[in-house]
């Protein structure tokens, strides 16, 4: 597991691939306990989630208008919106705290698909104390990012994750591509990464998926530029000095 026990207002969020680090994610965070999340190309983003009809749940997508953020509110609201429009909240979700009063609050922040990493920022990886950067296993192949919020307590994180083996391509490896963590003012964000079958080319446009930080989607390969979006229920326990994600 890779960690940075150093706590920042924000961070950069570099991944590695080919010789390059490339910035894939930038994080912040407020004393209030409120995260904002932003990413290169932003305003392109595909925005995936479901309304209710009388005939169930249906899957819909929403698309941005123009560059800003994704915000998770202290209070546990999320919602994404332009930086030129302060009054423009798209697809408002409440849920789990962050931080309220005297609590604090665990949840899931967003899961995302991303395109073919291709950011290199004037001010390269590691020019800031803030930066994190992440290595996987080569080959580098496309692959899912889930992001938590977890509050800063000093406990030790496990993580699991369970798929069906037929969705894999490579057992158990997929499903802990990586995992690890880093800090910011009150939580820690922990981050997972794994993939499914019929993942083999990269995504056109970043594609995110947020909820009310109980439910944990999950993007599955079930045709080569086709998913399946599942929603988990994410188990928390904590063991001596452990706390232990399951989802």
């Amino acid at each position: 597991m890779e960690e940075d026990k150093k706590e920042f207002k924000r961070r950069r969020l570099f991944f590695k691939y080919g010789n390059d680090f490339f910035k894939i994610f930038n994080f912040e965070q407020n004393p209030d306990g409120s995260i904002y999340i932003s990413w290169p190309k932003f305003q392109e983003t595909i925005w995936q989630g479901y309304h209710i009809t009388t005939d169930g749940p249906r899957s819909a997508q929403l698309n941005t208008v123009g560059d800003g953020k994704l915000s998770i509110h202290g209070t546990g609201m999320a919602t994404f919106r332009a930086h030129s429009d302060s009054e423009g909240h798209t697809q408002i979700i409440k849920g789990s705290i962050l931080r309220e009063q005297n609590k604090v609050g665990i949840r899931h922040l967003f899961t995302a698909l991303i395109p073919e990493p291709f950011e290199l920022p004037a001010s390269g990886v590691f020019n800031r104390a803030s930066d994190f950067a992440i290595k996987l296993a080569e080959p580098i192949k496309p692959f899912v990012s889930v992001f938590y919020a977890i509050p800063r307590t000093g406990l030790n994180y496990k993580f699991g994750m369970s798929l069906n083996i037929d969705e894999l391509e490579n057992m158990p490896n997929d499903m802990l591509l990586g995992f690890g963590n880093f800090p910011l003012l009150t939580h820690d964000i922990l981050w997972h990464f794994y993939r499914t079958k019929n993942m083999n080319n990269w995504s056109k446009k970043t594609l995110v998926c947020y909820d009310d930080g109980y439910k944990v989607p999950i993007f599955i390969g079930i045709g080569e530029g086709t998913i399946r979006l599942e929603y988990r229920k994410t188990k928390y326990s904590i063991i001596n000095n452990e706390l232990i994600i399951d989802c």
